[in-house]
Parts: structure tokens; C-alpha cells; sequence
């Protein structure tokens, strides 16, 4: 349980369990009910920005906060921040003079086995600290003495988590933070912001470097960078000139000065480093060692990350700082020393071991939860590779509260805490962080990242805490401008593809929607009109109108379909990802609503015609929604520019592809197929209205070729492709933006010269200019397409690494 024969936490507990407690106990359940809903809204937003399914977010919150006084915090924050000057020392001496390896301090291979040391960092003064961001991870015993469980030099390592569930616990029990004087967060994170900023130029960029939406924490990557007011970039946004990082934008390369990165230190550099690596930047490296960007962390300091060195920080402490450590690691010992191997297998099994690799997600064991011959197996791992191991007897971990419907049980924590180091080396600790918990000590002090329940760390102060958000500035207000260029190419590729693929989705629903209603309607001619219009997507020869919609849920709805619904919702989704930070969370919402509707059609065992219509009719609602909540929501940035030229593109292009297979294919008098034509185009009412006439080709030509006015024209969509390039930034691209420009205008004005009568003749056949004159505008769409491609997002190959083949 908290402290209680502390006064300060006795009187906290006392306030917070009497909130908890009112009406009995329902107070404590309405509020842990309000922190999953506002965790599940956040949790769309997460399955969304990653590309794995997960069902449910691993360590939700619990409303039960964990309480520290302000004396607890001072002393291990006093702790903390020695511990970090102690790293700073040890970094520099390992990747400088080794006098600890040549006076025996540290054995050689505990160094080498560390797969976290890089050989190739020795030598680098970097001209900033080796760490200007760390997590710890504290244990306290059950005689209320603390530990060190490990740290983290890899960040955020769970920051972006700790200002969300302070955030959610702000919103639904805020009077009480303010009530226990409960200290702000907003500091740490300044610090954090203004290390990175220091001596910047004035067009200098500060970044989140991640390794994109496939890892698990790319939505705490998001968040963080959103909060942080940092560009969030991947290593293909990034590229070295005359020894600067730079971002490839829209108007070109602009400078990188700060760089807070989650790529693991192997993989930030392919050419000195990993050369399989896809999530760094060739070159980096000797821009780090050239002072051209400030990192956080610098590149080799996540060799302190391995629990290898776990018994032997004390020791290392008072040769290095002249000081014993505050704060004690955990008495761990490594299988690598003779006399620590023999104790070891001494206390066999009362064991918990775990493997070299970076803390805390190496690989680890609690040794008498293993059937005997896992032991055994164990036993023979390491006994092969002694070095690589280490184990500690499981200490007896505090009790904490953690809340259960309305009453509450006990369990075991873990608490993360983080410093963050300035460039004249002062340390801020953030007075708070979050709680690990788990019902066993043993999985708790192994497995902190994976906990069963996270508290946030309440840490009270003697008087209310005044200190501004993150968002408040001191400084006078000033209207900055607002250079929409800045936006990553990368960005600008995948909000171009986004519109591209939503686009195509919708047209492909239009399509499926009118051949499964022609499908069931019991008029023969629309059967035949339906199996014409399918034939315009695929072969339709050995489909028959009785298994039609067998057949289509075969081509369109299974996982495996070529060009079907699920390729497409994957290929949203992908693109979608890779800008996190531009859609608004009723977007993601509306977006992974329909991945999930999606998927659910591409399981169903039966699929009849009616039922299948029924489905798709959801399906075309939900992408409306999402076109209209990205209209609605998006601000008129450059990447909402190069949304809505893949949407305009992408949609001329199929109405010109459907004009040219059904001005080939059709005769005049096929009444129900020009019908479906103006049904999938969603012009049927403005063709009643404006021409008041049975369905003619010439009418319809005019309306879907030529009219200005309607939305679904080709006419109209080229005007607004002319005006969308027209206003694209011309910054660095020379002769190629008059290029486009040139394509734009050259599609637009072939329309505006075009004369109904050259196309079509009095009867309403197609002459053979039509044809000619559609062909050359999809192949023109598509050259405009390409130009896009090269002028704005291809500002340089993606590196590949060289190798040597053999004859």
C-alpha cells in the first residue's frame, strides 16, 4: 500500500478515497468507465495509425492514481539526475579513452556482448550531451527502499503515453488535481522542446524520426510530435547535404537542427551502420560527428540500455563521479564472471533472468515457472553463451491499489520516470510519469512494457502548481507565416495517393452497386445492362446471371481479389497512416469503420444479390463520410491540395474510361445501359432536370464531357485540376511546374475548343474523333499524373545499399 505513515500521503489518500468511495463506491466505477471511453476513442485513432490489428491496447488505466509526496520525489529526483551525470561520463569513456576497460573496471566482454555497443561511434565528441532524454524504471521494496530496474535511452519510450493519460485523467477528475496541488508536466516537455531548438536558425526544423507506421507505438510517435509542435518524419523524408540534415519538402530540401528519434542507434545510419536498414538516412552519422544536428539521444548511448551492466553501475559510479549512487540498481548478477556464475546457479531457480538485448523488452525468464526440461534448456542457452546473461533474485515489491468495479485490490508497480538534459547539461526530471502494474512481483520487475494495468503518477506539491501549458508562451504574440511548402514530400505522396485510392473506391461501389441491382430487377434488359456494365471492370464471359453474385463477391469482396474492395481499403489505410497527423480523429474513426465494414463482407459465406446490395449501399455512406469529414475538417494546406488533385484526377479518369468503353460498345437505343452509365456517374437527376428528355448519347456526352457546372464533368474537373497545379509551389522546381501547368491548361482547353457536333452524329453514334479525343485525354491525365510525381515528391532515389555479386 502508499506510505502511509507518510502525513502528506496519509492526507492525499484520505481525499482521493473519499472521492472514489462516494456513493458507495459508484463514483469510482462512473469515473472508470469515463477513462475507457476516452481510452477507446484515443484506441480507434490507434488501430488506425498502425499497421498490425491489435484488439485492445495492452495496460489500460487505471483511475486510481499512484500517489508521491513531494520529499520522494525531490530525493529521486535528486537521484535520477546523478545517475544521468554518472551515463554522460560512462558514455564518454567507453567511446573514448576505455580507461575502464584497461584498468579491468569492465570486463571486456561484458562491453563486447553487449549488442547495443557500436565499435563505430568510438572517438565521436559529440558537442552536445549523449543524452538529453531518458526513462528510468524504479521499484520500491517492501521496506520502502528503492531500486533501479533499468532505463531507456530509446524515446519517447512511452512519453507520448504519459501526456495522453494525463490528459484523459485531467478531463475526467481534474477538480481533484487541482485540489491535491498535483504538479503540471508541461515544464519537462519545455525543456524537452527548447534542448532540441538550441542555437537553430531561424528555417531550421525540429523532427520525430520514427520508423513509420509499422511498429506499435507509432501513434504515441504522432501524438508526441503533434504536442511537441515537431515535423513527424520517417528516414526516406530525409537526406544529406554538405554535412546538414535535410527534409525533402514540397519547396525543396530545408534544414534539420533537432532530431528526437525512435529509430534504434544500428539503423540510423545504413552506410556506417546496419545496411539493411530502410529506417535511417545514409550519411548521418557524419553529420552527428560533424555538430550539423542535435540528437536525442546521440547515436551509441543505447549501449547503457542492457541489463548486463545492471550490478556493476555502483561501483563504476565512485570511480567515475568520486560518489556512491542514490539510487541503487538491482542486485544483479552476470553469468559472465566466474564467482556471479557459481552464485547464480547456486540460487537456481529462484531465478529471474533476462537476456542481453536493449531493457525492457529482452528476452527473460522467470526460471521456476519453467516445466524442468524448458529449465534445462535454459540452463544449456546460457551455459553456452555466458555473457549474454544476467539474473537477480525477485525482490519483494510494494503493494498499490488498483481499482476493481467499486471497491479496490492490490498490486505490484513499476514506475517510469524521465530527465531530460539541456545543452549546458542541467537535468529536468518530470514530476511524473506512469505506474506499471501487475499482480505478480516476479512479471513485473521482467515485463514493465507490458503491464496489466498503468496509473498515472500523481506527485502533490505544498501549493497548487501554476506553471503554463506547453502551449502557453510567454513571449509576445505574434502571427507567424504560415509556409505551406514545408510539408513533406513523403506527406504530399501519400494524401495524393489517399484521394487517388478513396476516389477509386467510390466509383468502384457505384459500379458493383448498379450491377447487383440490375442483377435482381426482373426486367430482362436490365440484367443485360448490368452484365454490360460489369464487363467494364472485368471479363465477364463465364459469369452467368444466376451465380452473378457469387461471382462478384469473388472478384471484388475476397481477401485475394485483384483490384477489389479489400486491396483498396488496405491501400487507404497505408497511405492514410503515413500522415497521421493531417486527418482529424472523426476521420480515422469513419476510416477504420470501413476497413472493418469491408472486412466483414469478405467473410460472408452466402453472398445473394440483396443482401450483398444492402452492404455495399453501407459501404458507399461510409466513404461519403469520409470524402466529407476530410473536406469539412482538413485545413487547405498543400497536402489537402494534393488530396483533392488525386481525387479529381483519379475520377476523370474513370468517367473517361467508362465514356470510351460505352461510346464503343453501345448503340443508341440501349436505353438501360446509358441509364446505368448516368446511375454510376450519380448524374441521373441533373440529366432529367436539365434536359427533360428520354436518355439520348448526344445529351449524355454533353453532360458528362463538356457542362462546366457538373461536379462528375470531365469539363469541370479539369478546370479544377488547372486551378489546384496552378496554386502548387514553385520553390526550386524550375521548367518542370511549367510543365504541369502546360498539361493542366492543355486538357482544359481541348475541352473548351470541343464542339458536340465534331463528336457525335445526328443519330447519337460516336464518330471516330471522339474515340481519338478520349484517349488522348486519359493518356494525358496519366502524364500529369507522372509530372506530379517527379516535380514534387521525388526529390531524390531512395538509397540502396551496394553489394558485391559474384560471377
Amino acid at each position: 500500500m502508499h506510505d502511509l505513515n507518510n502525513s502528506a500521503i496519509r492526507s492525499a489518500w484520505e481525499t482521493l478515497s473519499a472521492a472514489l468511495d462516494f456513493d458507495n463506491g459508484n463514483q469510482q466505477v462512473r469515473w472508470s468507465e469515463e477513462v475507457e471511453r476516452r481510452l477507446k476513442e484515443n484506441g480507434l485513432t490507434y488501430q488506425a495509425h498502425t499497421s498490425r490489428d491489435y484488439e485492445s491496447r495492452q495496460g489500460q488505466l487505471d483511475v486510481v492514481p499512484y500517489l508521491m509526496d513531494e520529499s520522494t520525489y525531490e530525493l529521486l529526483a535528486l537521484g535520477l539526475s546523478q545517475r544521468v551525470r554518472f551515463f554522460e561520463a560512462l558514455l564518454a569513456d567507453l567511446y573514448g579513452e576505455r580507461r575502464l576497460i584497461a584498468d579491468g573496471s569492465i570486463p571486456a566482454e561484458l562491453l563486447f556482448a553487449n549488442p547495443e555497443y557500436l565499435i563505430e561511434v568510438h572517438g565521436l565528441n559529440p558537442n552536445s550531451p549523449w543524452i538529453s532524454f531518458l526513462a528510468h524504471d524504479l521499484v520500491r521494496d517492501s521496506e520502502g527502499q528503492w531500486f533501479v530496474l533499468g532505463q531507456s535511452t530509446r524515446a519517447p519510450a512511452g512519453l507520448g503515453y504519459v501526456l495522453e493519460r494525463r490528459m484523459i485523467m485531467s478531463r475526467v477528475m481534474g477538480y481533484l488535481l487541482r485540489r491535491m496541488s498535483v504538479k503540471r508536466l508541461s515544464g519537462f516537455f519545455r525543456t524537452l522542446r527548447s534542448f532540441l531548438r538550441a542555437d537553430s536558425r531561424d528555417n531550421d526544423l525540429s523532427i520525430l524520426l520514427t520508423p513509420g507506421h509499422t511498429v506499435e507505438s507509432y501513434f504515441e510517435h504522432a501524438f508526441l510530435a503533434n504536442h511537441l509542435d515537431f515535423t513527424l518524419a520517417e528516414g526516406d523524408d530525409l537526406t544529406v547535404r554538405g554535412n546538414r540534415l535535410m527534409l525533402k519538402t514540397l519547396s525543396g530540401l530545408r534544414p534539420v537542427s533537432g532530431v528526437l528519434r525512435r529509430v534504434v542507434d544500428k539503423d540510423l545510419d545504413p552506410l556506417e551502420l546496419n545496411p539493411q536498414s530502410r529506417h535511417g538516412i545514409p550519411g548521418l552519422m557524419e553529420v552527428v560527428r560533424s555538430g550539423g544536428v542535435r540528437m536525442g539521444n546521440v547515436p551509441g548511448s543505447g549501449v547503457i540500455d542492457s541489463p548486463l551492466w545492471m550490478g556493476r553501475f555502483d561501483g563504476l559510479c565512485q570511480k567515475l563521479l568520486g560518489e556512491e549512487l542514490i539510487l541503487k540498481s538491482i542486485p544483479a548478477l552476470w553469468f559472465g564472471d566466474s564467482d556471479e556464475h557459481e552464485e547464480c546457479f547456486s540460487l537456481w531457480p529462484n531465478l529471474l533472468v533476462r537476456h542481453a538485448g536493449a531493457y525492457p523488452t529482452s528476452e527473460s525468464f522467470v526460471v521456476h515457472d519453467l516445466e524442468p526440461i524448458e529449465q534445462v534448456r535454459l540452463r544449456a542457452r546460457i551455459e553456452a553463451d555466458p555473457c549474454g546473461w544476467v539474473a537477480w533474485a525477485a525482490i519483494d515489491l510494494e503493494r498499490v491499489p488498483v481499482a476493481n468495479g467499486s471497491v479496490r485490490d492490490e498490486s505490484h508497480a513499476v514506475i517510469r520516470m524521465y530527465t531530460a538534459q539541456s545543452q549546458d547539461k542541467k537535468i529536468d526530471v518530470m514530476p511524473g510519469g506512469l505506474a506499471a502494474c501487475n499482480h505478480s512481483a516476479a512479471w513485473a520487475q521482467l515485463r514493465p512494457n507490458t503491464p496489466e494495468q498503468y496509473k498515472d503518477i500523481w506527485v502533490m506539491g505544498a501549493e497548487p502548481d501554476t506553471q503554463l501549458s506547453i502551449f502557453a508562451e510567454m513571449d509576445v504574440f505574434v502571427i507567424g507565416s504560415n509556409d505551406q511548402s514545408m510539408t513533406p514530400s513523403r506527406v504530399a505522396d501519400a494524401m495524393f495517393w489517399l484521394g487517388r485510392y478513396i476516389e477509386r473506391a467510390d466509383a468502384l461501389t457505384r459500379l458493383v452497386r448498379e450491377v447487383l441491382a440490375g442483377v435482381i430487377d426482373v426486367r430482362t434488359e436490365k440484367q443485360q445492362a448490368a452484365h454490360w456494365l460489369l464487363g467494364a471492370q472485368i471479363n465477364t464471359e463465364d459469369i452467368t446471371l444466376e451465380d452473378a453474385a457469387f461471382d462478384i463477391h469473388q472478384a471484388f469482396f475476397v481477401r485475394d481479389a485483384p483490384g477489389g474492395f479489400s486491396e483498396l481499403i488496405d491501400a487507404i489505410m497505408r497511405n492514410a497512416r503515413a500522415t497521421p497527423d493531417y486527418l482529424s480523429d472523426d476521420s480515422w474513426r469513419a476510416l477504420v469503420n470501413l476497413e472493418q465494414m469491408i472486412n466483414r463482407i469478405a467473410w460472408m459465406k452466402r453472398s445473394d444479390a440483396g443482401r450483398l446490395l444492402d452492404q455495399v449501399d453501407l459501404i458507399l455512406m461510409q466513404l461519403a463520410a469520409v470524402s466529407g469529414l476530410n473536406n469539412d475538417t482538413m485545413s487547405r494546406t498543400y497536402a489537402n491540395c494534393f488530396m483533392d488533385i488525386g481525387r479529381h484526377l483519379e475520377r476523370a479518369s474513370k468517367t473517361l474510361i467508362l465514356l470510351n468503353y460505352a461510346f464503343q460498345s453501345l448503340k443508341p437505343q440501349d436505353i438501360s445501359q446509358w441509364e446505368m452509365v448516368l446511375e454510376v456517374t450519380d448524374t441521373v437527376m441533373t440529366y432529367r432536370r436539365r434536359y427533360r428528355t428520354r436518355l439520348h448519347p448526344t445529351a449524355i456526352l454533353d453532360l458528362l464531357l463538356l457542362d462546366a457546372d457538373t461536379p462528375r464533368s470531365i469539363s469541370y474537373l479539369a478546370a479544377r485540376l488547372e486551378k489546384l497545379v496552378n496554386t502548387l509551389p514553385v520553390q526550386q522546381l524550375g521548367s518542370r511546374k511549367t510543365q504541369l501547368q502546360q498539361t493542366a491548361f492543355a486538357i482544359h482547353a481541348n475541352l473548351q475548343m470541343a464542339a458536340i457536333d465534331n463528336y457525335m452524329t445526328t443519330q447519337g453514334s460516336a464518330k471516330r474523333p471522339l474515340i481519338e479525343n478520349l484517349d488522348q485525354m486519359i493518356e494525358q491525365l496519366a502524364g500529369l499524373g507522372e509530372a506530379i510525381t517527379l516535380a514534387y515528391f521525388s526529390h531524390a532515389d531512395v538509397p540502396q545499399h551496394l553489394v558485391k555479386v559474384g560471377r
